[in-house]
């Protein structure tokens, strides 16, 4: 009876270390993989978000070139503030996605397709396109 008892002892001792081995194991695997998926993860991420970037820059871009050609065709009329121009603001802000368009004097009175004048001399995007600065 001795020698049956001893061997469950030992039988015992064995599986619990097996199991405490394999769960031991498992933690080490998932703990090696829960890091990995983090660093995949967060270089995917950093792709994904360079990648929009580039692309949004790109569609601003492409708007620029857009609004900078209206521009210059409405510098060709000999006044700028005039009805033909007025009426193109009118035209823009109808068929494109552009909230609200304006025509802005160099000292900052604006004319907008609303009909509304304001002034935004002090706004930080007409300083900087006084300047000669694209945003």
């Amino acid at each position: 009876m001795k020698k049956k008892t001893t061997y469950y002892k030992h039988y015992t001792m064995v599986t619990g270390l097996f199991i405490l081995s394999m769960i031991l194991g498992i933690m080490i695997f998932f703990g090696y993989v829960q890091s990995s998926v983090r660093k995949n993860s967060r270089q995917t991420m950093m792709n994904n978000v360079s990648r929009q970037s580039q692309h949004l820059r790109t569609i601003l871009s492409i708007h620029y070139q857009y609004l900078n050609e209206i521009a210059e065709e409405m510098a060709k009329e000999e006044e700028l503030f005039s009805q033909i121009n007025l009426d193109t603001l009118v035209t823009i802000h109808n068929k494109t996605d552009l909230d609200r368009v304006a025509l802005i004097e160099t000292d900052g009175t604006a004319h907008y397709d609303t009909g509304d004048v304001k002034n935004v001399s002090h706004r930080r995007y007409f300083n900087e396109a006084v300047n000669g600065q694209q945003p």
